[in-house]
């Protein structure tokens, strides 16, 4: 009946999107070069999670993420200006939880990263909006790392340049 024609319908279209992004779910450097694909990711990400892929979701998180950290000025970029909009489309509950499980890669970009890009600005936004959640619910040891890079960009312990400064402030 038509609850099997949507479902294969459904499950059509999860197999097209993830054959979209299988380099990356593979693993594969090189995809952090395809502007195009970096640049439809937010999107292919949010009808994932629409059809409640979570696992692929996460897996795509985590390797953008693992990416944040690269000798490739290039594949920074790529990798957090997806993941920052990926964020942003988030609904906030979602988007606490994704920050939380990242907050250690998002940490020690922020803390190296040379670039103040549009993306950098986004996820300290959101890391500092995680704070506020993390102190207004009590938990204050998840606040804790994040306040001391902002700190430390703030105080002048980590270098950063004029507009990282701002931003952290």
């Amino acid at each position: 009946g038509s609850v099997e024609l949507e479902k294969a319908a459904k499950d059509r279209q999860i197999y097209h999107l993830k054959a979209e992004i299988a380099p990356l779910l593979k693993g594969a450097d090189e995809v952090f070069l395809d502007g195009s694909l970096m640049a439809s990711l937010p999107e292919i990400v949010g009808q994932l999670a629409g059809y409640d892929e979570q696992r692929t979701v996460w897996t795509i998180l985590h390797r953008l993420s693992s990416h944040l950290i690269n000798d490739q000025a290039e594949t920074r970029v790529q990798a957090s200006t997806a993941l920052a909009e990926i964020i942003g489309r988030l609904p906030s509950g979602q988007q606490s939880e994704v920050i939380g499980t990242l907050s250690d890669r998002l940490i020690a970009w922020i803390k190296d990263e040379e670039l103040a890009t549009p993306a950098y600005e986004k996820i300290c936004i959101y890391l500092k909006d995680f704070v506020q959640t993390m102190i207004h619910q009590e938990h204050y040891i998840d606040a804790i790392p994040i306040l001391d890079v902002f700190y430390q960009i703030d105080s002048g312990l980590l270098e950063k340049n004029d507009r990282a400064h701002a931003i952290a402030s």
